[in-house]
């Protein structure tokens, strides 16, 4: 979701969104099994939905290009369909083979790799931003400040409670000021509890810092990289390798934000952010919810709604059932009589059997929850916890998996094609 964008600022404008790639989507898993995380269902669009809804706000808008480490082949009916809704060009690039087995080529590293596709038609704006994350884009606020202080990079910052801050990059600005003058990714002494947001806008000398980062790098040891990958390969950080010298130069300004705003690194966070996504566009594209007082069949008996939800059209329902709030249930599910689910995600094909009960979970493609049977995580949780291997919050089901009648699954891990038939809490089943 995004403010909307007027004329009234003349450049020309592209959006570059970075997908990352199988390997840093580890923490999505079982879920990015089965589909690249950038195209998971949150609020009932894929996760780069978001992002490009609101991008198409920009009036001067060139194009839109999306690199990750994906094959295009994943993307191609996506972008064609987001294409023709939002009449717009987008583009892929594809990091496969380039760069560290990892990390690809970095945040860095790839806008160098494909400087000649995104300088092409010469754009006077570059956005760049994270494909993880969700929040309200506050793209032309940050157009307004980026021309008016004439700086490199304009980057959204956030404050956050003190110990959230070491999971991600620290900004500390002058005094009375905008002016980042210190940058640390991942801090280990924290000196500001502003935090990086992953969205950023650049002006096209952006590049210029980027090869001098590159020569930077040259000159230390390559050990830590792979041997075989050297040059042009080596994985560069806009976060790690580059803002840090912008602040030096005077050229790194925060544009400050405090509305809601959160990564969406895990599959139980994906749960949170579709609350927000479906409190914003109640108010901004109702037509997108299916909600307590929206859409019904005259003569048709429904079920109770509550709150806030987005139900496939496809989704058979029994009107007995109660949904929600904060629910979203996709294609072809089918729930039967008497059953409940509250702040969850359920995906394509799933059967919810008579009287079952999930809350604050993500069930799977085509699994079965038979009769009576509680699949639970918990709702509130800190940030620490969730990055914690030692403790669950949702629970996140793969596909495929039965949970038998009358069985309890709270707070677990379960990968694809398993059938659950005792009670379970807390645990990964393999």
């Amino acid at each position: 979701s995004s403010d909307v964008c007027s004329s009234d600022l003349e450049y020309m404008s592209k959006v570059v969104i970075l997908l990352g790639s199988p390997a840093n989507s580890t923490l999505f898993r079982p879920l990015s099994l089965d589909i690249p995380r950038p195209l998971f269902p949150v609020a009932g669009k894929s996760i780069i939905y978001h992002h490009i809804r609101a991008c198409a706000a920009i009036e001067d808008l060139q194009e839109i290009i999306l690199i990750g480490g994906y094959d295009e082949s994943q993307f191609r009916s996506f972008m064609n369909s987001a294409s023709e809704e939002f009449n717009l060009p987008l583009s892929f690039c594809s990091e496969l083979g380039l760069g560290d087995r990892n990390i690809g080529l970095g945040s860095a590293g790839c806008l160098e790799h494909f400087r000649d596709a995104i300088t092409l038609g010469a754009p006077e704006r570059i956005f760049v931003m994270h494909c993880d994350i969700a929040c309200k884009l506050p793209l032309h606020a940050m157009m307004k400040q980026h021309a008016a202080s004439n700086v490199v990079a304009t980057i959204v910052g956030k404050k956050v409670a003190e110990e959230e801050v070491p999971f991600y990059g620290m900004l500390i600005t002058q005094e009375g000021s905008e002016e980042i003058v210190h940058f640390t990714e991942h801090p280990e002494v924290v000196l500001s509890n502003t935090i990086n947001c992953g969205i950023y806008l650049f002006s096209p000398s952006i590049f210029e810092y980027i090869s001098k980062a590159r020569l930077a790098q040259a000159k230390k040891p390559t050990a830590v990289y792979e041997p075989s990958v050297t040059g042009e390969n080596l994985a560069l950080s806009l976060e790690a390798d580059v803002f840090s010298t912008l602040a030096r130069s005077h050229n790194l300004h925060v544009h400050h934000y405090d509305m809601f705003w959160s990564q969406i690194k895990t599959a139980g966070r994906a749960v949170s952010c579709a609350a927000f996504y479906m409190t914003e566009y109640a108010k901004s594209h109702p037509g997108m919810l299916e909600y307590a007082g929206g859409k019904t069949t005259p003569g048709i008996a429904q079920p109770e709604l509550v709150g806030y939800n987005v139900i496939h059209p496809d989704a058979v329902i029994h009107p007995s059932a109660k949904i929600g709030p904060n629910v979203c249930i996709q294609a072809s599910v089918r729930i039967g009589a008497g059953a409940r689910i509250a702040n969850s995600i359920v995906l394509e094909d799933c059967e919810i059997k008579e009287h079952a009960c999930i809350l604050n979970s993500i069930i799977g493609w085509n699994s079965v929850i038979c009769q009576w049977a509680r699949v639970a995580g918990r709702k509130d949780y800190s940030l620490a916890s969730e990055r914690s291997t030692k403790e669950i919050n949702i629970c996140v089901l793969g596909c495929d998996v039965r949970i038998e009648a009358e069985i309890c699954v709270r707070q677990c891990i379960v990968l694809p094609h398993k059938s659950i038939s005792g009670n379970v809490d807390n645990q990964i089943i393999l």
